[in-house]
C-alpha cells in the first residue's frame, strides 16, 4: 500500500495554522487563514478538513473549502484547468 503524497510545504503551512483545542466545542483551525499550494497532486487528508485551500490551476488560485467526502482524493480533482465551452451544433 502506497502512503498518501502530501507537499511538505502544505504540511507545513497546515502545522503552523493549528490551534489547539480548548474546553468548548470551538473550531480546530482559524476560520480565516488560507493555506496557498500549486500541488494539485496532493492528497486530502484528514488534517484539511473544515480548511479553505487556495489551489493553483494553471493561471489563478481557486479556493476550495475541503469537506469530510472528499478525504482520499487529490487536490486536482476538484480544481478545472480548462474552460468549459457549450458547443452549439
Amino acid at each position: 500500500m502506497k502512503i498518501p503524497f502530501v507537499d511538505f510545504t502544505l504540511y507545513s503551512e497546515a502545522v503552523k495554522s493549528y490551534i489547539p483545542p480548548s474546553d468548548s466545542n470551538e473550531t480546530l483551525v482559524s476560520s480565516d487563514h488560507v493555506l496557498l499550494t500549486s500541488s494539485r497532486s496532493s492528497t486530502i487528508s484528514p488534517f484539511m478538513i473544515g480548511r479553505t485551500i487556495s489551489v493553483h490551476n494553471g493561471k489563478l488560485n481557486k479556493r476550495i473549502k475541503v469537506q469530510d467526502n472528499m478525504l482520499g482524493f487529490k487536490l486536482g480533482a476538484f480544481i478545472l484547468t480548462k474552460k468549459i465551452r457549450q458547443v452549439y451544433s
